[in-house]
């Protein structure tokens, strides 16, 4: 039988949104429609949510990604 791996997980890819604060900045989120099927990403999603996301699964380390049309940033969360 196989074993599940059990170790530590680095994410290798995340995104943030703040909607609150920078919504002009995502397009593309606010073009989604009410009813499409990516209409729950029309919320902010900040380190908190993350973290609630992460709880349990064991992952150590994540690398956040952000890309806009004047910069990208890229921010290693340990």
């Amino acid at each position: 039988s196989e074993m599940a791996y059990a170790g530590p997980i680095v994410d290798t890819h995340h995104h943030l949104w703040d909607l609150e604060q920078h919504g002009a900045h995502y397009d593309w989120i606010n073009a989604i429609a009410p009813d499409h099927k990516l209409a729950s990403l029309k919320h902010s999603y900040l380190y908190d949510n993350l973290l609630q996301d992460f709880e349990g699964c064991n992952i150590v380390k994540s690398v956040h990604v952000q890309v806009s049309n004047l910069s990208i940033q890229l921010t290693i969360l340990v």
